[in-house]
């Protein structure tokens, strides 16, 4: 399929540049793929939208602040974003300004030494006498979408993690869960509808921009992911069961399809890499619904929203929603797609 077919127009006013202080105030447009059809409500009201039919599996991976600014010995700015941890000292990372093979001194006397990757987009820091989570941990800022074109601020220390976040190692968060507050968690218990954890580390690669025009000549990078034993077979004992999963985000999509059989089991369990890729000609194994939020034009996750609902059905539920003002990305509305 050609890039351009997921392209669309989006006013400026309608991306979200704050988050809302009552998270579950959010709108969330319900797409109901059988019957082509969608409906208004408030996210709030989820309870009352979803029973125990369903059971909702969410990301409980922790955003980093792995932003960090520092300065070489030529006293020129460069930005690090700290991507992947391969030991208590090193990182690999993505640099913005000019670095070669150097120093770079972050907040005065914390040295970190830069190696300049030749083949890709990500390099090598290794820290100086203090691990990289104490330096993210005493320097570091959330990593908020470049979009925003703002530096992170303290409503965003708090708002732009799930309430349930729990394993650190993200440099962005799974924003289909930053909706729901404990107070809705709560309900959803008490009506029966069971809630199960899983980590996947969102990286770049889940942002990294779709720029081939064949949609399928796209590589993702590889991204890490948690399932333990017993999340698995309880998974697997709900499905058996005629249970629904509602996944909550596009990364517990990505787990859970790379995990999962053909007999729509999921079938590995610990940490697991994977680079899946889902485009229209994708098969679903084992996710019945999900939760997730309007996302940018001609992007892996548009993309794969897209092979969930049918491309026509999302473009048309997309056009209505701008038309009535939905909030758009990271700190917008939501949808539940059915």
């Amino acid at each position: 399929m050609d890039l351009e077919d997921f392209s669309f127009s989006l006013p400026k006013h309608l991306i979200a540049a704050w988050p809302l202080v009552d998270r579950t105030q959010s709108r969330l447009l319900v797409l109901d793929r059988q019957k082509r059809k969608w409906q208004d409500a408030i996210f709030k009201n989820l309870g009352n939208i979803i029973d125990d039919e369903y059971f909702l599996v969410m990301n409980n991976t922790k955003v980093n602040k792995a932003r960090l600014m520092g300065r070489r010995k030529t006293g020129g700015k460069v930005e690090i974003l700290l991507v992947e941890r391969l030991s208590d000292y090193e990182y690999t990372a993505l640099i913005k300004g000019k670095i070669n093979n150097e120093d770079v001194c972050i907040n005065g006397d914390v040295f970190a030494h830069v190696i300049k990757s030749n083949e890709g987009k990500l390099h090598k820091v290794i820290f100086h006498g203090i691990s990289g989570e104490d330096v993210m941990e005493c320097f570091g800022t959330i990593p908020i979408p470049p979009y925003l074109k703002r530096d992170a601020e303290s409503i965003d220390y708090e708002y732009y993690q799930t309430v349930y976040a729990k394993s650190p190692g993200s440099i962005a968060a799974p924003t289909a869960g930053l909706h729901f507050d404990q107070d809705l968690l709560t309900q959803l218990k008490k009506r029966g509808i069971e809630i199960l954890e899983i980590t996947l580390n969102v990286s770049y690669g889940t942002f990294n921009p779709v720029k081939e025009r064949d949609i399928n000549s796209h590589v993702m990078h590889s991204e890490t992911y948690y399932i333990d034993k017993n999340t698995r077979e309880k998974i697997n004992s709900l499905k058996c069961c005629g249970k629904k999963l509602l996944a909550v985000g596009t990364t517990v999509v990505r787990a859970l399809e790379d995990s999962a059989n053909n007999m729509g089991l999921l079938e590995k369990e610990g940490r697991q890499e994977t680079n899946l890729y889902i485009t229209p000609s994708y098969r679903f194994k084992i996710v019945d619904a999900l939760i997730t939020n309007f996302h940018l034009p001609k992007s892996s996750l548009f993309i794969l929203v897209s092979a969930f609902t049918g491309l026509k059905f999302l473009k048309d539920a997309y056009k209505y929603a701008i038309e009535n003002n939905y909030r758009f990305y990271s700190y917008g509305d939501g949808m539940f797609i059915k």
